[in-house]
C-alpha cells in the first residue's frame, strides 16, 4: 500500500485542477478547445457587426477611408465599449464562468479584474499549449516531408 502512495506515476495522466475565486480551472480536452477556437475565429466579424449594425463591408470601407478625427474618436469609443463584453463572453466560456460573474455589476460573486486576470494565468499555467503548437509545427514539416505524393503515389518514406 505505502508504494502506491509514493509513486507519482499513478498520478501523472490526471489533468491538474485548481479552484480559484469558486471558479474549477481545469484542462481543455480536444472539444472544448475546438469550441474555443471556434468562438475566438468569429470574435472580428461579432465585433464588427456590433461596430457597424446591419452595414455592409463596402460601407464599412468607405467609412475608414473618409473617417476624420471625431469619426476616429467615436469608433475608439465605441469598442471600447463593445469589445471589453465581447471579451468577457468569450473568457466566460473558455473558463466556464456564468457572464453574470463577469458582466452583471450587481453581482454580489461578481469577479474583479484581478481576479479574472489571476483566473487567466491559472487556465494559462494549466493549459500550457507550448507542446501543442510545436507539435503542430513538426507534423506539418514530417507531413510536407513524409507524406508527400509523386507521381500519383505515396511517397516511399516512412
Amino acid at each position: 500500500m505505502m508504494l502506491f502512495r509514493s509513486d507519482k506515476s499513478l498520478t501523472a495522466s490526471l489533468p491538474p485542477k485548481r479552484v480559484m475565486y469558486g471558479v474549477e480551472v481545469s484542462k481543455l480536452n480536444v472539444g472544448r478547445f475546438l469550441q474555443v477556437l471556434q468562438a475566438a475565429e468569429n470574435l472580428p466579424a461579432m465585433l464588427l457587426e456590433k461596430l457597424f449594425p446591419e452595414q455592409s463591408a463596402e460601407e464599412i470601407l468607405i467609412y475608414f477611408k473618409t473617417i476624420n478625427k471625431k469619426g476616429l474618436l467615436d469608433l475608439i469609443t465605441r469598442l471600447l465599449v463593445v469589445a471589453p463584453k465581447e471579451l468577457c463572453r468569450l473568457l466566460s466560456s473558455l473558463l466556464s464562468i456564468p457572464q453574470e460573474r463577469l458582466l452583471d455589476a450587481d453581482c454580489k460573486d461578481g469577479l474583479t479584474p484581478k481576479e479574472l486576470t489571476d483566473l487567466l494565468i491559472a487556465f494559462y499555467e494549466v493549459n500550457d499549449l507550448t507542446d501543442f503548437f510545436g507539435n503542430v509545427r513538426r507534423l506539418k514539416s514530417l507531413g510536407a516531408r513524409n507524406f508527400g505524393f509523386s507521381a500519383g503515389s505515396p511517397s516511399e518514406k516512412a
